[in-house]
């Protein structure tokens, strides 16, 4: 567990019958996750879908799905636009794809901003 600017997060979070990358809660002890993110390197998609679609059904978090490095966005971003227009449409608006490399840079300007 580790804390930013009094938000709790969680790597490898166990809400059975699923296991989330990393969570994020408003505060130490918070019962529902208010970001939850799962990393696709390998593995199957439509299994990382579902325990996004479980998180978002469950606290009703933001979801972002990551890949590992910018060049494999495009990979997985053709066979997850299909599934958001129809078994996974219930959380096609509160889904974000993004690469690790994104989601660092983000990190770095919101940190720059905060100080």
């Amino acid at each position: 567990m580790r804390q930013t600017l009094g938000k709790e997060h969680r790597k490898e979070y166990r809400e059975q019958p699923y296991i989330c990358g990393v969570v994020r809660k408003n505060y130490p002890g918070a019962l529902r996750a208010t970001h939850v993110f799962k990393v696709q390197d390998r593995g199957k998609l439509i299994a990382a879908l579902v325990k996004l679609q479980y998180a978002r059904d469950i606290w009703g978090s933001r979801l972002f799905l990551m890949v590992t490095r910018e060049r494999d966005l495009p990979r997985i971003q053709r066979p997850v636009a299909p599934l958001l227009a129809d078994t996974f449409r219930r959380i096609a608006r509160n889904l974000v794809v993004l690469s690790a490399d994104r989601a660092e840079e983000l990190c770095d300007s919101l940190t720059v901003t905060r100080d």
